[in-house]
């Protein structure tokens, strides 16, 4: 059986700055319980491209490559915490804690333009090789999955949403 194989690689290194803040209850000079809560935004983009492999693997064969996309991304992100946590053990400056609590992630990432190539099977075992094409970002103003559907022989755009999600 034939497997198709895919990784996206999203750069996630960005400089952040954000705000904690920690309370904490203590009863005849012993910490009983913990919170913290936090928020952290982005200051920069990431340093990285974001990179998308696609392979298939024909049963009995090594996998082969059949396209590839790399591109600069705009990010954005927020973050925001909150945590409680109940001392088990605390010796001089270690201790040991239980805890729980939230954490909302959002992230956005735009495309500012990708270059990407994929063969394009001609039937049988040949295949042709389509190189790097371009696209001026005035006319490929294109939202979210134009990235896999409009690089179906290569490309380079600008402008792409291409990774939002909370978590």
């Amino acid at each position: 059986m034939d497997t198709s194989l895919c990784r996206p690689e999203f750069p996630l290194d960005c400089v952040e700055v954000g705000v904690r803040g920690l309370c904490s209850l203590r009863v005849k000079n012993v910490e009983r319980w913990l919170f913290e809560a936090g928020v952290v935004v982005t200051l920069s983009d990431p340093a990285g491209l974001m990179k998308d492999y696609d392979w298939i693997e024909p049963a009995g064969y090594p996998k082969v490559p059949f396209s590839y996309t790399e591109s600069n991304v705009e990010a954005f992100s927020l973050g925001v915490n909150m945590r409680g946590a109940k001392p088990l053990t605390v010796r001089r400056s270690v201790g040991f804690f239980l805890f729980a609590g939230y954490r909302f992630q959002y992230l956005d990432q735009t495309v500012q333009w990708y270059e990407s190539w994929q063969y394009v099977w001609n039937g049988g075992l040949s295949a042709s090789l389509y190189p790097v094409c371009a696209c001026s970002a005035d006319r490929c103003g294109v939202a979210a999955g134009a990235l896999a559907a409009d690089s179906v022989v290569g490309g380079s755009r600008r402008g792409h949403r291409v990774n939002r999600g909370r978590g």
